[in-house]
């Protein structure tokens, strides 16, 4: 008669534990029993904690400090412990497995043989972890005069300390008493602080002529911080600077003249800011105000802030030209005012300060929109256009942390040009992840890539339609799209590791790709976790390292220059364009209204134009390789000198 082998039988048994803190931000220590129920013992074996991050069935975070136990006899026990990092808010379940360990490249289990091998991990512990209870963020003020900068912001409920902090130029020092925490090559600056500090104010010495931009935290009892306050940039200034509006103007009219366009004219607003001063660097925000027909009011901030980067020999000043894109208007009278240094009306002062406040806005310019070709006089006598509007994403079933790529196509009337978009970003779960400004009904433009998160997540396109050629929207042609991108989920027992559901027991070892652009990924222990392959990439595939994964083509950032911008008739400017980022390649056409044309990918040396002898606009379309998608069309204006320029 045959007698068996006895063998050990290792299992986990309650209570788990744990020593230190479980608020957001400690360390804890957890503990916990592994036992042998079997008459003989073991040699040595490893042991793990697993942590289920939000209790969910997943093995999302292992750990094994002092997992390691060179033996354990029949009917004994012993304890393990590790410690873990700091856990997100949430409720979690910590569990011990026996026999286990996931160091080792492939991971293995069962090196122990046993009686009973279902029995090596159940003992858990189930904790919560509150969200701290953070202060808001204070609201910052800051400026600089002759050298000395000052800091202020409101007291903050809550909040027990603050840290202002301040980035200087990458060459400067930190003020004195301020802490150096280091400088970024990237954005060129070097990062100052001040911590612990329990006042509302603070002055630091520094550079006049140079930018810095600060920012203030709050800090807690427990020293945790809430998000900073709003970025304030500034420049340290001389008591002698004034600066003064040069215009306003009109660009992108039809007519040939300066204070008449049309109905079917795309315009913007044009301005100079000015100083006899130069205050390279200093970024300022600017203004144009819009009066017009039917109670028409609207304040537009320029396309960017200004920095004085250019002299004009003749009036010795240094000047920026500065633009706000209105698109189309609907006939009538509007009066424009440009005012230099102002986030919105009204303000007192801004950014910088200035030895005459009272003289940042210019005097009204007047202009005149007349009804275009095919125009009707009456935005109420014409239908409003058919409308359409669809958004797409693919894949339409994700995992959370995947990669969706939008896109859009829209729906036209069948009147040729008869629609023009104004879109609303695209947002994903209250949260804003990309948008498109007007848009004509023959773009298609490439929205961004978005790594889901919480999944259901429905994506919504919203905006309206314009009756071309007139600015205000249609009556009724607001509209939306949405589409929702759903959970996918793993089968009862399986877990997500790799893109691919896999056993639970199983780990994740490689994956290739195939010849046809599928994924073939391969598990541990091969005898129960057999290999899996996923559907072909519609781009290909990419390997990196021991992992594959699907190509997602990215369009490029696209940017299109003019310089000068600002000319005397007869002058040729430089039109140079660049595409950068990134992962395919674009086809690019620059064309200007005075019929100069050119094409390729960029020209970072520029071309020469033709002589400017009136206002001229130059517009980029680029198109990508491997998608058809379009990126945005970028624009770039030049302007003759007007008269009322010179000074």
């Amino acid at each position: 008669m045959c007698t068996p082998t006895a063998l050990p039988d290792l299992y986990t048994s309650p209570p788990v534990f744990y020593q230190g803190s479980l608020a957001v931000g400690g360390n804890p220590t957890f503990y916990g029993n592994i036992g042998n129920a079997g008459t003989v013992g073991t040699g040595a074996f490893n042991n793990i904690f697993v942590v289920d991050l939000n209790n969910d069935g997943g093995w999302d975070l292992t750990y094994a400090q002092s997992g390691y136990v060179s033996s354990l006899g029949g009917g004994a026990s012993t304890l393990i412990y590790s410690q873990v990092i700091p856990l997100p808010a949430g409720t979690h379940a910590i569990e011990i497995c026996a026999d286990f360990d996931t160091t080792w490249n492939p991971p293995y289990s069962n090196m122990v043989a046993e009686s009973n091998e279902g029995n090596n991990c159940g003992a858990k512990l189930v904790v919560t972890i509150d969200a701290p209870n953070l202060p808001d963020a204070p609201t910052l003020t800051a400026n600089c005069t002759a050298g000395t900068g000052s800091l202020s912001w409101n007291a903050v409920a809550g909040a027990t300390d603050y840290q202002p902090m301040i980035y200087v130029p990458i060459d400067d020092s930190c003020p004195t008493g301020w802490t150096d925490g280091g400088t970024s090559v990237a954005n060129q600056n070097r990062s100052c602080f001040i911590t612990g500090y329990t006042g509302t104010s603070i002055t630091a010495s520094l550079i006049t002529g140079h930018s810095y931009t600060a920012y203030v935290y709050s800090h807690n009892a427990a020293g945790n911080s809430a998000t900073p306050s709003e970025p304030k940039s500034f420049m340290c200034t001389e008591n002698s600077v004034d600066l003064v509006p040069w215009g306003p103007w009109l660009e992108g009219q039809s007519t040939g003249k300066t204070n008449e366009a049309t109905t079917n004219d795309v315009l913007a607003l044009g301005g100079s800011a000015a100083a006899f001063v130069q205050t390279i660097g200093a970024a300022f925000p600017n203004i144009f105000v819009l009066d017009g027909p039917s109670g028409y009011h609207h304040v537009f901030e320029t396309d960017s802030p200004a920095t004085l980067t250019t002299y004009d020999p003749q009036s010795t000043e240094y000047y920026n030209v500065l633009r706000a894109h209105v698109g189309q208007l609907a006939a009538g009278t509007y009066t424009e005012q440009f005012c230099v240094d102002k986030h919105q009306e009204g303000d007192p002062s801004g950014a910088i300060v200035e030895t005459n406040e009272a003289n940042n806005c210019s005097t009204p310019f007047t202009f005149t929109v007349v009804p275009g070709s095919n125009d009707c006089t009456d935005p109420n006598d014409c239908p409003a256009p058919a409308q359409g509007c669809n958004i797409t994403a693919s894949p339409l079933s994700a995992f959370s942390g995947d990669q969706v790529t939008l896109g859009w196509a829209s729906a036209c009337s069948s009147l040729t040009d008869a629609c023009f978009y104004n879109f609303l970003p695209v947002v994903a779960s209250g949260a804003t992840v990309g948008g498109i400004g007007n848009v004509s009904p023959t773009e298609t433009p490439h929205l961004p890539a978005v790594t889901v998160g919480a999944l259901p997540a429905t994506y919504t396109l919203s905006g309206y339609l314009i009756y071309y050629p007139f600015g205000p929207k249609v009556s009724g042609s607001d509209y939306s799209c949405s589409v929702t991108v759903a959970s996918s989920q793993c089968p009862a027992g399986t877990t997500l590791v790799d893109g691919q559901c896999v056993p639970s027991q199983c780990q994740f070892v490689n994956s290739v790709c195939l010849a046809d652009g599928s994924i073939y990924s391969t598990f541990a222990p091969p005898e129960t976790c057999p290999p899996t392959t996923s559907p072909s990439c519609q781009y290909g595939c990419v390997q990196n390292g021991n992992s594959a994964g699907c190509f997602t083509p990215v369009l490029p950032t696209v940017k299109l220059s003019v310089a000068p911008q600002l000319v005397r008739s007869g002058t040729r400017v430089t039109v140079s364009w660049t595409s950068t980022g990134g992962t395919e390649d674009v086809a690019c056409t620059v064309t200007g209204t005075n019929g100069d044309q050119w094409s390729g990918g960029g020209s970072d040396s520029g071309e020469q134009s033709a002589p400017i002898t009136a206002q001229t606009t130059y517009s980029l379309h680029c198109t990508g390789s491997i998608d058809g998608l379009s990126t945005p069309i970028q624009t770039a204006t030049v302007n003759l000198v007007p008269i009322f320029q010179e000074k």
